[in-house]
């Protein structure tokens, strides 16, 4: 039961078909969805509803998914949003079903990106025959809070564990964990501070540990914040893939300021996470070789120094936004990723 053959979607991917699309999603339609969606009790367990959705959650939910996920077919596969709380935060999460009793997948987006980025790899994990759950981090996407701020690093930790935890019940398969960049926060710290409660893959895609610009962040969180709140956003070069760089300065998510406040929570936890020990969690990381937004050999030798039994598998052309790269670089990084799935060793 494939949301699109390996075939066709492979055929779609090389030919550029699969492309991002540009009709309106208006920030008056971002607003009405977010508070459209019910908020789900702190210790409640994702069901299927039993009753359909309002009109107007029909029709915005329509309107979202024709934008960012208008080639799969959701007779195959359902969709269902879901909200739940973590601190002050009201998070929202989406759910593509296949089937209950296939495996599961939870991505973690990265910074200033939200749940749409994960178009294409959605489309890629569902032919596969994977079920997908994704999440938008606090001041992204969906999700509440001041747009582009975090009040800690932790709170990744803790939005990823409940996101487990809302969805763990309802799936008898093994659920598998892919983040990217900032989305690894959360699973770093767990890998550290205790054992991850998922009993599939651990994934990371281009993590985060300090940004390509370190020397530059590190004088706007010690001196330029004192004056500017944030800055401008500059786009810089995160992939090869031109029609993605060119939707993202115009998506209807897009951020367009970076903040002070995001930049101090991340020096905190860089300091933070220099008293790690060494730890033998299994996990894999796939990094882009011509990476332009993380610095990817500090974060390499960090990760290597601090738990020895990672994988490391590079991709030598690929830059940051490895699931949306250019289409051999991307088909690359798809197969990498389902041969991580699927490898029982």
């Amino acid at each position: 039961m494939n949301i699109l053959s390996t075939k066709r979607l492979g055929w779609l991917i090389l030919t550029g078909l699969i492309t991002f699309k540009s009709f309106a999603f208006t920030k008056e339609d971002i607003a009405f969805l977010a508070n459209t969606i019910d908020l789900n009790p702190v210790n409640s367990s994702f069901s299927i509803p039993q009753n359909p959705p309002s009109n107007e959650l029909r029709l915005l939910s329509q309107k979202y998914l024709s934008y960012f996920f208008y080639d799969i077919d959701f007779n195959l596969a359902k969709h269902y949003f879901y909200k739940f709380s973590v601190n002050q935060y009201e998070i929202a999460a989406q759910v593509f079903l296949l089937d209950s009793k296939f495996e599961t997948i939870i991505l973690s987006h990265g910074y200033l990106d939200h749940a749409g980025f994960n178009h294409l790899f959605i489309q890629f994990l569902l032919s596969q025959n994977y079920n997908v759950i994704v999440f938008d981090q606090p001041g992204h996407g969906l999700s509440s809070g001041v747009r582009s701020q975090i009040d800690s690093f932790s709170t990744y930790q803790i939005i990823l564990l409940t996101t487990f935890n809302h969805f763990n019940a309802f799936f008898t398969q093994p659920i598998h964990v892919i983040g990217h960049s900032t989305g690894n926060v959360g699973i770093i710290d767990l890998l550290a501070t205790q054992s991850t409660p998922w009993s599939g893959k651990t994934i990371m895609l281009a993590p985060l540990i300090r940004s390509k610009l370190w020397g530059t962040s590190k004088f706007f969180y010690k001196i330029g914040g004192w004056i500017l709140p944030s800055i401008p956003r500059k786009f810089r070069n995160n992939s090869h893939n031109k029609a993605f760089k060119k939707w993202l300065k115009k998506e209807p998510f897009v951020i367009k300021k970076l903040s002070k406040n995001w930049v101090e929570a991340h020096h905190e936890w860089e300091k933070s996470i220099k008293k790690y020990g060494v730890y033998k969690q299994e996990f894999t990381i796939i990094q882009g070789q011509k990476d332009s937004i993380v610095d990817f050999k500090f974060n390499q030798n960090y990760l290597i120094e601090h738990f020895s039994n990672l994988n490391l598998i590079k991709i030598p052309e690929a830059n940051h936004h490895l699931i949306n790269e250019s289409d051999t670089i991307r088909k690359q990084v798809f197969d990498t990723v389902l041969g991580v799935l699927q490898d029982n060793n």
